[in-house]
């Protein structure tokens, strides 16, 4: 035996035999439909890569490097399974949204000069923020050197800022009157947004970024301090 074989035993060995019903009537289920074998390849692939998750041979938060060591695949293989694996899986944006705001909220950014740059390993939710970004008017590169970096200028973090600042109920504009800050200033949003992060030394950047999209009182008072 293989040591994928071996792995993927030893998995198969730890579930219930309920468990394991289930993943292979859903292989069975999804390779038979609409007919036997009438499915792609990559359908197919699809289908075994979600059954390796679900057996738990595959790490859930599928990290790259992880599935191209267990799978023995290339980087790129990798990177294409994680993202129709997603796009299957969170048909809606609002998932898809919550996924993302997870990664924001971990310590995921870094600051260099007048960028932000972003790590995320999943493609999917790299196209979803640069859609984020773009619809709020900023805009977001691919760091030249790595495909897992993504480069936030400072409109498209303030851009990202007010997006998740309206899922939770929050017009950050309006909050900012609120305290004080002035129409003249607002209309340079993104830039105030960045003098009030420079105003935070003892936080992170994804600190930051939790506490202004929920418009904390330690933001109110930084506000008040700045504006």
């Amino acid at each position: 035996m293989t040591y994928f074989d071996i792995k993927v035993q030893e998995h198969i060995n730890k579930l219930e035999n309920e468990k394991l019903k289930e993943i292979l009537f859903n292989i069975i289920s999804n390779y038979c439909n609409p007919s036997f074998s009438s499915i792609t390849k990559k359908e197919f692939d699809i289908i075994i890569f979600n059954g390796l998750i679900e057996l738990g041979f595959l790490e859930k938060d599928l990290y790259i490097y992880d599935i191209i060591k267990k799978l023995r695949v290339t980087s790129q293989k990798a990177r294409n399974l994680i993202y129709e694996y997603n796009l299957r899986k969170f048909d809606k944006e609002e998932k898809l949204d919550e996924l993302l705001l997870k990664n924001l909220k971990t310590p995921s950014f870094y600051r260099e000069v007048e960028n932000i740059y972003l790590e995320l390993e999943n493609p999917l939710l790299i196209d979803r923020l640069k859609y984020i970004i773009k619809i709020n008017g900023g805009s977001a590169t691919d760091a030249s050197f790595s495909n897992t970096l993504v480069k936030l200028k400072e409109d498209a973090f303030a851009a990202v800022v007010e997006h998740y600042s309206k899922r939770n109920g929050i017009d950050i504009r309006k909050e900012l009157v609120k305290a004080g800050v002035l129409d003249s200033d607002l209309k340079k949003f993104s830039g105030f947004i960045t003098k009030l992060i420079d105003s935070i030394n003892d936080m992170s950047l994804n600190e930051i970024f939790e506490n202004i999209i929920n418009m904390t009182d330690f933001i109110k008072d930084k506000i008040k301090e700045i504006r």
